[in-house]
Order: structure tokens, then C-alpha cells, then sequence
């Protein structure tokens, strides 16, 4: 369930972000602060 949730992340947040932005570091970023 938590990687669906991951996924549904990401493209909420590069639709945010904007489709040509690269998003990557941030997501890395996000996913180390709910991991920790």
C-alpha cells in the first residue's frame, strides 16, 4: 500500500512541480524524512 501511496506522490508532485521538472531530489529528500 505504501509504495501505491509513493506513486500517487510523485505524480502529484511533478504535476505540481511541472512535467519538464526534474523532481528527483526532492522526492529523495521527502522520502528520507518520512523514512527517518
Amino acid at each position: 500500500a505504501k509504495m501505491g501511496m509513493m506513486e500517487d506522490f510523485e505524480v502529484s508532485l511533478q504535476v505540481l512541480r511541472g512535467f519538464d521538472t526534474d523532481i528527483s531530489l526532492e522526492v529523495n529528500d521527502i522520502k528520507v524524512l518520512l523514512l527517518s
